[in-house]
């Protein structure tokens, strides 16, 4: 099997029978690194995290005179991913940092990204690192996602003035099918709590949407 063939395959138990029998047969040193590190990826899908991280360690070895390496990168998130899931946060937040130093410049903002993860998991407040994030030159799909983020946070906090104008940053740019519905489903809810009802007959009215119905519903309810 080619290690082509063999990072297509699922990342499930079944496919560790594969990968060890590809490590078994290939000499060549880039290929052994690739497959080793995929091997990572499937134990912490399986839950094996502690087992990925032994995996990973030995891995960084193998890379520690290559920290421009993309792969050096993966192996560090991959790590912190798998502290995070074994709630040993300190280790994650080194990980996390040893991965900054290694980051380019223009993607510093995954610093950030990579908090952003750490302090949902402890549930702490992250609304700092998506301020940072978003001062940075970011992908528009990372940018979208962290303005979605705060979103929610305004919504949360009865912050409807600041929602809806993040709604309208949002709308103007080019959004999927899928985020522009779930912005309108955010836009409908703001407008049914702060009881313009009209104003959500106005929306529900021109769009045929499933979704929709439940707001059009309590819209002519609270207008009696």
């Amino acid at each position: 099997m080619t290690l082509e063939a063999l990072l297509k395959k699922p990342k499930t138990i079944e496919t560790i029978p594969y990968i060890e029998s590809f490590l078994n047969a290939s000499s060549n040193a880039f290929e052994l690194t690739k497959a080793k590190y995929f091997y990572a990826e499937v134990l912490t899908e399986i839950g094996e995290f502690m087992k990925s991280n032994q995996l990973c360690e030995y891995l960084l070895e193998e890379l520690k005179h290559k920290e421009d390496d993309d792969l050096y990168l993966d192996v560090l998130y991959l790590m912190s991913i798998n502290d995070i899931e074994l709630k040993d946060y300190i280790t994650a937040k080194k990980r996390i940092e040893q991965r900054r130093r290694a980051l380019p410049i223009l993607k510093q903002y995954l610093y950030y990204m990579d908090l952003i993860r750490l302090s949902k998991a402890k549930d702490e407040p992250y609304d700092q690192y998506v301020n940072k994030a978003l001062e940075d030159a970011i992908p528009d799909a990372i940018r979208q996602t962290l303005q979605l983020d705060k979103l929610n946070g305004y919504v949360d906090t009865g912050a409807y003035d600041l929602a809806i104008d993040m709604i309208k940053q949002l709308r103007m740019r080019l959004l999927t099918p899928e985020i522009a519905l779930k912005l309108q489903l955010i836009e409908l809810d703001i407008l049914i709590k702060s009881k313009h009802y009209e104003a959500v007959l106005g929306i529900t009215n021109q769009v045929e949407q499933v979704k929709f119905y439940k707001y059009h519903l309590q819209a002519l309810i609270g207008l009696k």
